[in-house]
């Protein structure tokens, strides 16, 4: 009799031991951040040195309505991310509507402007070499 309570005394330790291990092997391993390529720009071709410049990160928002005049790259690449709303892109005669996470780029041979002919406000995440200020 002394044996079976024994043998009874252990088993809720055995079956709690089991249970820890069961769900300690069961545990996922944490996961990292995954990164998503949207843009590569060369800077070899847009500029000869970064000397006195800047990477410079920023929200730009069009209101309804709003605009900017034609404006050139030279010396100042930048790549855009299309956050919210829609923009329509003029390069020439060219004009091309990009919408949320939409991508594009402004090299050196660029000069454009954009304009938001929608109801709701564009937000845009630019990111470019400047000169510093």
């Amino acid at each position: 009799m002394k044996t079976q309570l024994t043998t009874l005394a252990w088993f809720p330790t055995l079956a709690l031991a089991l249970s820890l291990g069961a769900a300690n092997a069961q545990a996922p391993e944490p996961k990292g951040p995954v990164a998503k390529p949207l843009l590569n720009l060369d800077l070899a071709p847009e500029m000869e040195s970064v000397a006195g410049r800047a990477l410079r990160m920023q929200l730009t928002t069009y209101e309804p309505g709003a605009s900017n005049k034609a404006h050139s790259h030279k010396d100042r690449p930048e790549v855009v991310y299309i956050l919210s709303g829609k923009v329509i892109e003029h390069r020439g005669d060219v004009a091309k509507e990009y919408g949320p996470g939409d991508t594009f780029t402004a090299d050196h041979t660029t000069t454009h402007w954009m304009e938001n002919k929608g109801t709701v406000p564009v937000v845009m995440l630019v990111t470019g070499i400047a000169k510093k200020e």
